[in-house]
């Protein structure tokens, strides 16, 4: 749900690591193809209304019956408790920031579906930005890499992937949702930085 960049680029992504995308819309609805709809076709547009097949509502998008993943990847609040009981993916991947209401998160922990949190999911162009921001400052940190892209790309993925991996470990540690262990591991590495801003 949602073609701007974050969902068409990873429809485009998961397509061509063969993972088949059975539907994608836009603000304008969008279209359902449980045959697939090929990794050219989503290279090539640049809105769902141009592939044939079967037209569908957002809302449709989200209900999706025999599907394994949901990126809801537009806007907050889209999954709530009218709906999240009638939907089937067995993760959802929130690409949009803040798409699930707390009280839709209930039920769908309550229904054994993993989500995939946007503070984690989504971290990608918050972290590169903090890498601009903190070169433009002239910060000292063996955490920002140079300008160039390789770079950029690395020591994003290696961020990503350090952080995913303590997520998984907090969710098992403390026994807790996805989201709840992303929001204890931010707690405990910002925790720190505010006491020493309000003892020094």
């Amino acid at each position: 749900m949602g073609f701007g960049n974050v969902g068409s680029n990873t429809a485009r992504f998961l397509a061509t690591r063969g993972y088949k995308i059975v539907a994608i819309s836009d603000v304008n609805g969008g279209v359902y193809n449980p045959q697939g709809i090929n990794s050219v076709v989503l290279g090539q547009i640049k809105t769902p209304s141009e592939i044939p097949g079967e037209r569908i509502t957002n809302t449709e998008l989200l209900e999706l019956k025999d599907i394994d993943i949901l990126v809801p990847a537009a806007l907050e609040n889209v999954i709530t408790e009218q709906n999240a009981e009638k939907i089937s993916a067995k993760i959802i991947l929130e690409g949009a920031n803040g798409p699930t209401t707390p009280e839709a998160d209930r039920i769908l922990e309550q229904r054994g579906i993993m989500v995939i949190p946007d503070i984690l999911a989504n971290a990608g162009g918050v972290t590169v930005s903090f890498f601009e921001w903190a070169r433009n400052v002239n910060i000292k940190d063996e955490r920002i890499p140079s300008p160039n892209k390789k770079d950029v790309l690395k020591f994003m993925s290696d961020m990503l992937r350090d952080s995913t991996q303590k997520v998984i470990e907090y969710q098992k540690t403390y026994m807790v949702s996805l989201r709840l262990a992303a929001y204890i591991l931010a707690i405990e590495r910002a925790a720190p930085l505010f006491r020493a801003k309000h003892t020094a």
